[in-house]
């Protein structure tokens, strides 16, 4: 089998939460007859540069390589490279690099992060290939090797027949990384509302249910997701349910069901709650203050209480709700309710 051959199947079969980069340098380095490899970017921002990734192979222990390259390119304050950074014109995206000539080798020596780097990375004087992986304008990553003996035609090449591959598989990572950062932050919002909250699918079936909604019965829970079906097969409206509609580029249409509470106050569902749990009727003061969203400190001084004694009353209201948290409790003071 040959290296490409060996590299598209490793890629093809790698582990899609694992960099794949992590296993394709040792390779480009095989590859290409090299003694060192790395695949890096830099990124910039308000803050000024910073390094996002680094695999490398043949350059001494990862961990010093990373802390060289962060520290001095968080120092950097004008180009580093011979490469237009941080956007790549069109003739150096995805096309091998080679330093053919004299005029080329000078211009790479003279290049800031080439001349006070790489001494200190023990790549002075090594001849180097590489390509910046792009996606359209955006940098996906550097990938390259080094060694003291030139690199030539044939290894750029083996090089070129390898960047559609590495691109495809780069931007398919960071597809799934946005996805993987956007469900963290959907998780998170729909966790902040008190109102049973659930994401369904383009078929209405449930993915996430927020806390509130957890903490309704199987019965409760089952009804909530029957209406919302209905709304979504049928486009009516309903005062207690609400169904937004959420579209991702590649995906069929999802939503999010949205369950109203009733119009009540808070001393409403704190006298619901005490009955329902047998609270005494301190702790039912404690609750409703609780569900104001006081402190126990703001809580004590309401109360004129020592909030020692508040910590008590907390845990007995915890204790008889049978929830272990705040938060579990605020949802369950909402849920298993009438609502209306």
């Amino acid at each position: 089998m040959s290296d490409f051959d060996e590299m598209v199947r490793v890629v093809a079969f790698a582990d899609p939460a694992k960099p794949i980069l992590e296993d394709v340098v040792p390779m480009v380095r095989t590859m290409l007859g090299a003694d060192q490899a790395l695949a890096y970017r830099v990124s910039s921002g308000e803050s000024g540069f910073a390094l996002d990734f680094a695999h490398t192979v043949g350059l001494g222990p990862h961990r010093g390589f990373v802390d060289a390259v962060s520290g001095y390119v968080s120092k950097a304050t004008c180009r580093m490279t011979t490469y237009d950074f941080p956007i790549p014109n069109r003739r150096e995206r995805n096309s091998v690099h080679l330093l053919r000539n004299e005029e080329l080798r000078r211009k790479q020596e003279e290049a800031p992060l080439v001349r006070d780097l790489f001494p200190a990375l023990g790549l002075a004087g090594q001849d180097q290939i590489r390509v910046l992986v792009c996606d359209g304008s955006r940098l996906l990553s550097w990938v390259g090797a080094f060694r003291l003996d030139p690199f030539g035609p044939e290894e750029e090449r083996k090089l070129e027949r390898i960047i559609p591959l590495l691109e495809h598989r780069l931007r398919v990572e960071e597809a799934v990384g946005r996805l993987t950062a956007q469900a963290a932050a959907l998780d998170v919002a729909i966790e902040a509302h008190r109102e049973p909250t659930v994401f369904l699918d383009s078929k209405g079936a449930p993915l996430h249910a927020n806390a509130a909604a957890r903490a309704l019965s199987r019965d409760e829970l089952a009804a909530l997701l029957a209406d919302g079906k209905r709304l979504l097969q049928t486009g009516a409206n309903s005062k207690r349910l609400t169904v937004h509609r959420i579209e991702c580029h590649g995906l069929s249409p999802h939503h999010l069901l949205m369950q109203h509470r009733a119009e009540s106050s808070v001393e409403e569902r704190a006298r619901l709650s005490t009955c329902r749990w047998g609270l005494s009727k301190r702790q039912s003061e404690v609750l409703a203050l609780l569900l104001e969203g006081r402190s126990n400190r703001e809580v004590a001084q309401a109360l004129q209480i020592a909030e020692g004694t508040v910590e008590l009353h907390v845990s007995g209201i915890l204790k008889k709700a049978s929830v272990r948290s705040r938060s579990e409790l605020i949802a369950a003071s909402w849920s298993r309710l009438p609502v209306h």
